[in-house]
């Protein structure tokens, strides 16, 4: 099989990009957990931050950015809950991603 000039699928992988989230607090107390997502420039960077109660979830929504006449998706690098810090790549993300479940 000829490869007519690609990479024919050697070396190149899909991004691990998580564009939205859910988290669910395991805790017996509300957690409030900030989500940060970046853009494609530094300005495009946003945080929300989110309120979950025991036992129960909370979405961290797909944001997007435009630039000219192209929207593109922000991902989320970064989610903070209490002392607990979860960085991209997330484990167990293989490919671009859409509602993620997070547990704290």
């Amino acid at each position: 099989m000829s490869c007519g000039g690609g990479v024919c699928g050697r070396g190149v992988l899909p991004p691990r990009d998580v564009y939205s989230a859910v988290i669910k607090n395991t805790k017996t107390q509300p957690l409030e957990v900030s989500v940060h997502y970046a853009g494609l420039e530094p300005g495009d960077e946003e945080v929300i931050t989110l309120t979950v109660a025991p036992g129960s979830t909370a979405d961290a929504p797909e944001k997007s950015v435009t630039k000219g006449t192209a929207t593109f998706h922000k991902v989320i690098k970064k989610i903070v809950a209490g002392n607990d810090i979860l960085e991209a790549p997330f484990q167990g993300v293989g490919s671009p991603t859409k509602g993620k479940v997070f547990e704290f």
